[in-house]
């Protein structure tokens, strides 16, 4: 597949995850992975099985999270200095960061050492049908410190009002 194309997954047993993961998907979804973590918060923490309904499954709902990318004026500026414009200008919350970070680069791994060792052991890797090119992994802070610095490959996590005038930016 293209580096671009995201392949995701939807399972039905938790076993299936490894060989999924093992097939390089990008991300895999168990059905039922969060009921009793859902039945619990009825008592646990009351209104939160409400609230996700309310956010993933109401289409009457006000209300949506989506993915936005950071402006270039606000890149090396903190969250706390995002949060206060989307707070203050558009009255919206702003729940994490998510960015794509390179992974499992074997290139990266075996850096240095006998050129030829290297070699053979890439050979090795793609004969056995492992890959040696890099992965992306999706990487989420949900309520990031107020001083972390915000960067380029940043996005933002927000929730918003569906009817805000804001574009959203395609991730």
């Amino acid at each position: 597949l293209a580096k671009h194309v995201k392949v995701y997954a939807y399972v039905l047993h938790k076993d299936r995850v490894s060989n999924l993961k093992r097939a390089q998907i990008d991300d895999v979804v168990v059905k039922d992975e969060y009921s009793s973590e859902l039945l619990a918060g009825y008592v646990t923490v009351p209104g939160l099985p409400q609230m996700i309904s309310m956010l993933l499954g109401n289409d009457k709902n006000e209300h949506e999270i989506c993915l936005e990318e950071i402006p270039a004026e606000f890149i090396g500026k903190t969250c706390l200095d995002y949060w206060m414009v989307l707070r203050s200008e558009r009255n919206c919350q702003f729940l994490g960061l998510v960015s794509e970070e390179e992974v499992g680069n074997l290139s990266n791994v075996i850096k240095g050492g006998d050129p030829y060792i290297n070699e053979f052991i890439k050979e090795q890797m793609e004969i056995a049908g492992l890959s040696t090119k890099a992965s992306s992994e999706i990487r989420l802070q949900l309520n990031p410190s107020n001083h972390l610095h915000l960067q380029a490959h940043d996005f933002a996590l927000i929730l918003k009002s569906k009817n805000s005038e804001h574009k959203v930016a395609q991730a």
